[in-house]
């Protein structure tokens, strides 16, 4: 009975190191945007942009474009030319709170904006709360919404970045991962899909491509690894 139980409990536990990474891209506006460069305001009754400022969504910017004054925010979400930063420079956040809540921390955040203030959240702590995930084995991939795909690598090497960390996961747990693409997140991992297929040997790119994924809500696309 003791050997019984010791072999349950180890396999219990093999179980647990095994589980499948699971890698988050979120859509349109669902990334955090924080201020890279501070950034004046004119109109007097405005604060600044200050440099590691929340931009996307920062709820005292939101109340300030209904009531005063839309000018300034809409400058520093604005591009330039080519996709190019202007005199504010805006860089996703990083890691999973950044795709977590849109605007945490206070109540203020859920009264104005609603639902809409949380992206993953809640599928975080599910994940945490039933299945045992934790950091190690959930990937966040944030990124700035406003550019084009190929203007994410050139700019920030965002691709790039992406394929490092969904083979580090992968092999740190020593099995395949899932990927959660949801609305432009999938255009996104699409695009990643082929500028895979573009960039490396085609070796290389069978290994880490979608291969046959399983029926899963639209939106939502799976991933292969190993």
């Amino acid at each position: 009975l003791l050997n019984g139980q010791s072999q349950s409990s180890s396999s219990s536990r093999q179980h647990h190191q095994t589980r499948p990474p699971i890698f988050l891209l979120p859509g349109l506006a669902s990334t955090r945007l924080v201020a890279w460069k501070y950034k004046r305001c004119y109109n007097r009754l405005l604060s600044d942009v200050k440099v590691q400022e929340y931009v996307w969504l920062n709820v005292k910017k939101a109340l300030e474009l209904a009531t005063i004054d839309s000018t300034c925010f809409f400058e520093c979400m604005g591009l330039g030319a080519n996709q190019t930063d202007t005199d504010c420079k805006l860089r996703p956040d990083e890691g999973l709170d950044a795709i977590s809540s849109l605007a945490p921390g206070s109540l203020s955040s859920n009264l104005i904006v609603g639902g809409t203030n949380t992206v993953y959240a809640w599928l975080i702590q599910w994940l945490a709360d039933n299945l045992g995930y934790d950091v190690s084995s959930i990937v966040g991939l944030p990124y700035d919404w406003r550019l084009s795909p190929d203007v994410m690598e050139e700019r920030d090497g965002f691709l790039t970045l992406m394929k490092k960390r969904i083979e580090a996961a992968v092999e740190s747990k020593g099995a395949p991962g899932v990927m959660v693409a949801h609305s432009m997140g999938n255009v996104i991992f699409r695009y990643f899909l082929e500028w895979l297929r573009s960039h490396f040997h085609k070796k290389t790119y069978q290994k880490l491509k979608t291969t046959k994924p399983a029926k899963r809500p639209s939106g939502h696309t799976g991933w292969m690894g190993g």
